[in-house]
């Protein structure tokens, strides 16, 4: 049995999809550091069990959102080897020898 290998990458793909993971990355970042300065300064005015509920879930928030950053990266991380293995294979080409 033959294969047929042949890449079939949009090296403009893979630099929009970088580009939306950074965006999602930034507001991510932004919307927890809104979420930490609210829980801060809610602290004084929610009492007890409030605060402590919105501050669990704040937390969890943050978790979770560092897992995601994880993720993110490791995606940015992979779309950046892809570029790099796109651009050396463009480099390849057949001789034409007779």
């Amino acid at each position: 049995m033959n294969a047929i290998y042949d890449m079939c990458v949009n090296y403009e793909t893979l630099c929009e999809i970088e580009d939306k993971l950074q965006l999602i990355e930034h507001n991510l970042n932004n919307s927890t550091g809104i979420m930490f300065s609210a829980i801060e300064r809610s602290q004084e005015f929610l009492s007890g069990n409030q605060f402590e509920k919105a501050k669990n879930t704040t937390m969890n928030c943050l978790e979770l959102t560092e897992k995601t950053s994880i993720n993110i990266k490791q995606a940015k991380d992979y779309i950046a080897e892809l570029r790099a293995v796109l651009n050396e294979y463009g480099m390849c080409s057949y001789n034409e020898e007779v």
